[in-house]
């Protein structure tokens, strides 16, 4: 009994921290950390960042607590990745008066990405919707930022340049994602559809 209990445990935990990769994590973090000591600052690019970036949005805190053994967390990402990761997206709320098209896709890497356009009566372009491209944590902010009621519109594919549609995968991200997408529309009182 105490060998099953130890198991589920286990799995339990596996099964919850699954979409971490603290290894990943950790080699990111210690690699960006030796190339600022040896100043070799022009190796610091942004896939590396944007990969310690993407794998931090998914660590829970007990992860972090790990991570901040081996490096300072908020030091390598906030001072030597910032210049590589996209900005902190500022919002033009007068743009959303037409609501919000949301757009979520998944790249070979298996990365998720977000883009938040204004809502218009025109197709977007797949090079429009890169061009805005943000992680989860942007994402987060972003939603934050629009005024409360607009009306947002996930990956609405007939606001699309139909030619163009099939160079990104377009896809909704696993279901404790969109939980917490649905979340921070609540809270920011937008009015989201899928």
């Amino acid at each position: 009994m105490k060998i099953f209990l130890l198991i589920s445990v286990v799995l339990v935990s596996n099964l919850a921290w699954a979409d971490c990769h603290i290894e990943v994590a950790r080699t990111a973090g210690k690699y960006l950390l030796e190339l600022e000591k040896a100043k070799l600052r022009s190796y610091q690019d942004n896939s590396v960042c944007e990969v310690l970036d993407r794998e931090l949005e998914e660590c829970s805190k007990v992860q972090l607590a790990d991570l901040e053994k081996t490096f300072d967390v908020k030091e390598v990402l906030g001072i030597y990745c910032q210049p590589h990761l996209p900005p902190y997206p500022m919002t033009d709320k007068a743009q959303f008066l037409k609501g919000a098209d949301l757009f979520s896709w998944k790249e070979t890497d298996g990365y998720y990405w977000y883009a938040v356009l204004p809502g218009t009566n025109r197709l977007k372009t797949i090079k429009e919707i890169r061009a805005n491209r943000m992680s989860y944590s942007h994402l987060k902010v972003r939603l934050e930022q629009l005024p409360p009621n607009t009306d947002i519109t996930w990956n609405n594919l007939s606001a699309i340049d139909i030619e163009k549609k099939q160079s990104l995968n377009f896809s909704i991200p696993p279901q404790h994602v969109v939980e917490k997408i649905k979340t921070d529309s609540i809270k920011a009182k937008l009015m989201l559809k899928n």
